[in-house]
């Protein structure tokens, strides 16, 4: 996550533009500078917009002090603290807006005060590139990056990333939270516990059970079960640190 005071407008990757009502307004929950310009970039394609037609407001659960940094309102793009944050403020479409299932996890526990919200108010994105079975099933908060292919019969939870390329066999499982970054293949009927992460490249063979919050490094081929809360790393992937 970015400090805000290391950010400042020359590092902003999007366009700033005054509000126009022809502007279309999204709500992003988090921010990281990167994250969002990739983030806005697939939304805009998705639409055939330009990324400047959308008012982002961007909700963070990181204290700011006005003194040190006074921006809430700049240009076309609103940063509303998670505490101040209405209902009225959430009733326009709403995206994780972060590349991690941790940060979204703790936005929308710290925005459960707001009536009638909760992670199901929160928008999934299947790239218009990648291939979903109908058969397979996608929770909320999800984003689905180009290329990727899911398999039939897969179920996929809320906050989960799938990065650019990767595969995902038929009649897997992908709990809460779960990343896979690009690249990873998942061969079928693979369960992956919450709050997994499998590195660039990761490869998994059929039936294996990664536990929750455990880590497989990049490149790492999964040969067989891997419990929860370790690091496993190698080919085959060994068990590296709990």
């Amino acid at each position: 996550m970015i400090s805000w005071k290391q950010k400042n407008l020359e590092h902003w990757d999007f366009t700033i533009k005054p509000i126009n009502k022809e502007m279309d307004t999204i709500n992003f929950l988090g921010f990281h500078v990167q994250c969002a310009s990739v983030l806005i970039d697939l939304l805009s394609e998705s639409q055939s917009k330009s990324r400047s037609d959308f008012r982002i407001q961007f909700f963070h659960n990181l204290p700011i002090n006005s003194t040190e940094n006074p921006i809430q309102d700049l240009g076309s793009h609103r940063f509303i603290g998670t505490e101040n944050c209405t209902q009225d403020d959430l009733s326009f479409p709403t995206f994780a807006g972060i590349m991690s299932g941790k940060a979204t996890e703790a936005i929308v526990q710290d925005l459960l005060h707001v009536p009638h919200f909760g992670i199901d108010k929160v928008e999934s994105f299947v790239c218009s590139s990648a291939t979903v079975a109908q058969s397979t099933t996608i929770g909320h908060a999800t984003w689905i990056h180009p290329n990727v292919t899911i398999s039939s019969d897969c179920t996929i939870g809320n906050g989960v990333i799938v990065g650019r390329n990767a595969s995902i066999g038929h009649h897997c499982k992908l709990g809460d939270f779960v990343k896979i970054n690009p690249g990873v293949h998942i061969a079928s009927n693979t369960i992956i516990e919450s709050h997994s992460e499998l590195g660039i490249g990761a490869s998994v063979i059929n039936g294996i059970r990664i536990g929750k919050r455990s880590f497989v490094a990049a490149g790492a081929a999964v040969i067989r079960d891997v419990p929860a809360d370790v690091l496993v790393a190698g080919v085959p992937a060994n068990i590296k640190s709990k």
